[in-house]
């Protein structure tokens, strides 16, 4: 065997035994998740933006043993559907929840960053680009009354932040 093989064979074999011990903090979700369990679930409605009214349907659920939600999402502005899946954890190192978000365009991954507070997760994204633009979005997800989420979408033109659209989905289960 190649001494490559066995010091990956050798690294493995300790690794297992920690991923498995009870104290090991790789085992538990992060606790941050707690605050946003309330999103779980299947949400809809519309959506006001600068393009026209979209139609959303969402779903919610923990994912990978718990330590991710997934979000499924199919939006559509008249005859076109984007679909878009987001993975969300909250990252302990960086002391922020982060998003990776992944379209039906392709491309890369959007990835953000930010905070919970108030009842509102808000996360601005890195640097990404959509037919040829380049961009930084600003989401906004807030609980809302009546079983209800607010979701505002805001990109930043030079050291502003408009306001690109947004609006109530409603808990469907």
């Amino acid at each position: 065997m190649s001494r490559r093989l066995v010091a990956g064979l050798m690294l493995v074999a300790g690794l297992v035994p920690a991923l498995n011990a009870q104290e090991s903090p790789l085992t538990a979700p992060p606790k941050e998740l707690d605050q946003i369990k309330w999103m779980v679930g299947q949400w809809s409605g519309t959506m006001s933006s600068t393009m026209g009214d979209i139609k959303t349907v969402m779903d919610i659920q923990p994912a990978m043993g718990g330590h991710y939600y997934q979000f499924n999402s199919k939006n559509t502005l008249g005859d076109m559907t984007m679909d878009e899946v987001v993975y969300l954890t909250y990252d302990p190192k960086m002391s922020k929840f982060r998003i990776w978000a992944f379209a039906s365009w392709g491309g890369p991954a959007r990835t953000e960053a930010g905070d919970y507070k108030d009842d509102k997760l808000v996360t601005v994204s890195d640097p990404w680009e959509v037919m040829g633009m380049t961009m930084v979005s600003r989401s906004t997800l807030a609980k809302a009354e009546g079983d209800k989420m607010e979701f505002i979408l805001e990109f930043k033109e030079g050291d502003t932040w408009k306001k690109d659209g947004g609006g109530l989905l409603t808990r469907t289960r």
